[in-house]
């Protein structure tokens, strides 16, 4: 597993719905990009809020209009509830979970290394998820490498942006970016893939800037990055995707809306970038 993948937003009505026509929209775009997967509800996709029915549905509608790999975010707080939504995923028939370390309950890394075998039992490829500023665990290289040699775990999602994990582990296992300000960076240090927050709005833009056929770091760091993460994502790029007509900004509870103050900042900066009739909308 390589190259650019998308964490995909999950669009809502202002009933707090799921939105459909918005969400096989922004779909739609990810094919035409040629992005070579999307991850559907993760972080970025609210996944935490969903039903298990809305994650079917969201399921189904990105395999009628997506040919490339589908992965799902299938982590929780324990292994049991981690298993059980994993085996759900199984049953649709993604190409992958996504399976972030347990949070908020601190697991030894003894724990998360057995949680990671109990997981991959199901039979569905894991990429293993290490983001110790959602999970407050950091995990040491040492670790990770036990995880990454586990019969079913074919990838690394890092988002630690520790040099020593990228560089160590590079050449053992598929090893993709969680943050897009460090995709070149990480690549450099091996890292063969990206999994994007930017690119529900860049799609194209981003493949190139990452296969190095865009060299221009400009339209990407004119502080477009830096405005998307304000507050807690996803809620910038739901609002540059509101900017551009793609969907409604609306996101589930606990989370609110971006701020006007961040709004302003972040438009400002999508001014700056070659992407001018976004921030006109």
């Amino acid at each position: 597993m390589e190259g650019v993948y998308t964490a995909i937003v999950t669009p809502f009505e202002e009933s707090g719905e799921i939105d459909k026509e918005a969400y096989q929209r922004l779909i739609k775009r990810q094919e035409e990009a040629g992005i070579k997967g999307v991850v559907i509800a993760g972080t970025t996709g609210e996944g935490w809020s969903l039903t298990a029915s809305e994650l079917e549905l969201l399921f189904n509608l990105t395999k009628e209009n997506f040919s490339g790999q589908v992965v799902v975010g299938t982590g929780a707080i324990s292994t049991k509830k981690t298993i059980e939504k994993t085996a759900a995923a199984k049953r649709f028939g993604a190409d992958a979970a996504l399976v972030i370390v347990p949070f908020y309950n601190l697991p030894s890394e003894e724990g998360v290394i057995e949680h990671y075998k109990e997981v991959a039992n199901v039979g569905l490829p894991v990429i293993a998820y290490h983001h110790p500023t959602r999970t407050s665990v950091k995990l040491s290289v040492g670790c990770l490498e036990k995880i990454c040699d586990i019969p079913g775990v074919i990838a690394l999602k890092d988002s630690s942006s520790d040099e020593n994990i990228l560089r160590m582990l590079s050449a053992k296992t598929n090893l993709f970016s969680g943050n897009d300000p460090e995709m070149k960076w990480a690549k450099a240090q091996g890292a063969g893939g990206i999994i994007s927050v930017i690119s529900n709005l860049f799609p194209q833009e981003v493949i190139e800037f990452f296969s190095d056929e865009i060299s221009d770091e400009n339209w990407l760091y004119n502080g477009v990055l830096k405005n998307l993460y304000l507050e807690s994502n996803p809620t910038g790029i739901k609002a540059a995707l509101k900017k551009a007509g793609l969907c409604l900004d609306r996101v589930r509870m606990p989370l609110k809306p971006y701020s006007d103050w961040a709004k302003e900042e972040l438009y400002k900066a999508i001014q700056l970038s070659f992407h001018k009739e976004i921030a006109n909308n």
